[in-house]
């Protein structure tokens, strides 16, 4: 089950998050799901989170956030965020499937992500894995962005169409 390391609003910074609009370097971060196992697989079929990298007003990394969903013990979709330092970067890269794409620099305000965040969940969607998951939400992270588009590779719902119902399940 999914369990976040921080609740919405705690992250790096001791609770606060400013509400001025800054630029960010985007990274979408991939692993297989646990599942699968060590197996390579496409990225239709695994976990995407999305990582920003918020920069000062001189272009310095002033500090890195992670922003995912997952799934709790009742079967719904929740979104989770947490720093994100190097060493926890260098340690998603040891998992199974593990890549990380540069989506872009885009200009964020990070209170916006976190209220995106906490709206993502209270919609009380079941979790499954070809619709209500960890990739709707990264898709939907696009809305954040002003109308530019994330080059996101397919998704598993994507990966599906025109495909039979049984070789992809709505679980």
């Amino acid at each position: 089950m999914f369990h976040s390391s921080n609740s919405l609003g705690s992250g790096a910074s001791g609770g606060f998050y400013g509400g001025k609009a800054q630029p960010a370097r985007i990274w979408l971060y991939c692993k297989n799901l646990r599942a699968l196992g060590t197996a390579p697989v496409s990225a239709s079929l695994q976990h995407w989170a999305v990582v920003v990298e918020y920069l000062d007003e001189d272009k310095e990394l002033d500090m890195s956030e992670l922003y995912e969903a997952g799934v709790n013990d009742e079967g719904f979709v929740v979104t989770s965020n947490m720093a994100f330092s190097r060493s926890q970067a260098k340690e998603w890269m040891k998992e199974p499937g593990a890549s990380k794409k540069y989506l872009g620099e885009k200009t964020l305000n990070q209170k916006s992500v976190l209220v995106f965040c906490a709206e993502f969940t209270k919609r009380n969607k079941k979790y499954t894995a070809f619709k209500e998951n960890c990739q709707k939400f990264v898709k939907e992270f696009e809305s954040l962005l002003d109308g530019d588009k994330l080059k996101l590779p397919p998704n598993a719902e994507q990966s599906c169409l025109g495909k039979s119902k049984n070789s992809c399940p709505n679980v």
